[in-house]
C-alpha cells in the first residue's frame, strides 16, 4: 500500500512540473523604447513597443487589450500596429509591433504611463497581463535646444540672422524639392521600367508554384528600388525596421505599405512554411505592378 502511494505521488509531483513548464513557455514579453528622451516644444518622438511570444501547441495566446500611452506633455497624432511570425532556432514566435507618434505641446519633465497588455492563454482561457514601468522624458523649448546645440555665441548672433537665414532655407529646400521633381520627370522613370523588367524575368517561379524563391527574388528587387529611388536601405530588414527607417522620408505611403507586406509574406513563407492563399498572392503581385506602372508618366496599361 505504501509502495503504491509513493509511485502515485511521484507521477503526481511530474504531471505538476510539467504543467508549470508548459504554462512558463507561454508567456509574453513586452520591451518598449523611445527614438529621444529630450525633445524640443513642436518637435515629434516615436514610442515603440514590442510584445513577443512563443507559439506552443495547445497554448494559444490571443492578446486582449494594450492600453494607450500618455503623458500631459506629449500630444498623441499617430500609431500604428503590425504583426508578423518569425522562426528562431527552429521555434516559432509571434511578434506585434506598436508605435505611437507624440507631439510636444509644452516643457516640463514627466514620464509617459507604463504599458500594459493583457492576454488569455490556451482553450481554458486564463487570463494574464504584462506591464512595463513608465518612461522619464524632458520637453525643452526651442531657445534651449539652439544654445545648447550651437553654444551661447551662435544663439546670440542667431537673432540678428534668423530673418536671412530663414529666407535661404525657404529657398534651398524650394529649389531641392524642384530639382527632384525635375529628376524625377525626365529620370525617373528608369527605376521603375528596370524593376518591371526585372519583375517579367521572375515571374517564372510564381507560375512553378515555387513561392520561395519568387518572394526571395521579389524581395530584392523592391529593395534595389527603394535604395536607387527613395535611397534608403531596407535589405535584410524587418518590418519595424524599415518602417523606422522611412520615417521623416519622401517614401510614398502606398510603396511602403506594399513593401511592409511583401517583407512580412516572405519571411512567413521563406522561414515559416507559410502556404499563401490566392488573394494574398494576388492582392501583393498586383499592387506592386499598379504601383510601378503609375508612376512612369504616360506608361501604357500593358500585363506583366
Amino acid at each position: 500500500m505504501i509502495k503504491k502511494n509513493r509511485v502515485f505521488l511521484t507521477m503526481l509531483v511530474f504531471s505538476i512540473m510539467f504543467f508549470v513548464i508548459s504554462r512558463a513557455e507561454a508567456e509574453v514579453t513586452l520591451t518598449a523604447k523611445v527614438d529621444k528622451e529630450r525633445v524640443a516644444v513642436g518637435e515629434k518622438m516615436l514610442l515603440t513597443a514590442k510584445l513577443e511570444w512563443e507559439q506552443v501547441e495547445n497554448e494559444e495566446i490571443r492578446i486582449t487589450k494594450i492600453n494607450t500611452p500618455q503623458c500631459s506633455l506629449l500630444e498623441l497624432v499617430d500609431s500604428s500596429q503590425v504583426s508578423r511570425v518569425e522562426l528562431r532556432f527552429g521555434r516559432v514566435v509571434s511578434i506585434q509591433t506598436l508605435e505611437y507618434i507624440f507631439k510636444a505641446k509644452k516643457e516640463g519633465i514627466d514620464k509617459i504611463s507604463a504599458l500594459t497588455a493583457e492576454y488569455i492563454v490556451g482553450s481554458d482561457e486564463q487570463k494574464f497581463d504584462v506591464s512595463l514601468g513608465s518612461i522619464e522624458i524632458k520637453v525643452i523649448s526651442l531657445k534651449e535646444k539652439l544654445i545648447s546645440g550651437f553654444g551661447f555665441i551662435a544663439a546670440i548672433t542667431a537673432g540678428t540672422f534668423a530673418g536671412i537665414m530663414c529666407v535661404f532655407l525657404l529657398l534651398r529646400k524650394w529649389r531641392k524639392k524642384q530639382n527632384a521633381a525635375s529628376l524625377n520627370k525626365y529620370a525617373g522613370s528608369h527605376y521603375e521600367r528596370e524593376a518591371i523588367d526585372r519583375l517579367r524575368d521572375i515571374i517564372k517561379y510564381r507560375l512553378e508554384g515555387d513561392f520561395k524563391k519568387y518572394y526571395g527574388a521579389l524581395h530584392r528587387i523592391l529593395a534595389d528600388y527603394a535604395k536607387a529611388k527613395h535611397r534608403i536601405e531596407i535589405a535584410n530588414k524587418d518590418e519595424e525596421e524599415i518602417r523606422r527607417l522611412s520615417y521623416g522620408t519622401d517614401i510614398p505611403g502606398e510603396f511602403l505599405s506594399l513593401l511592409v507586406e511583401t517583407v512580412r509574406l516572405s519571411e512567413r513563407v521563406r522561414f515559416a512554411g507559410y502556404e499563401l492563399n490566392p488573394d494574398e498572392e494576388r492582392k501583393v503581385s498586383t499592387g506592386i505592378q499598379k504601383y510601378l506602372k503609375s508612376s512612369i508618366s504616360n506608361e501604357n496599361d500593358e500585363t506583366i
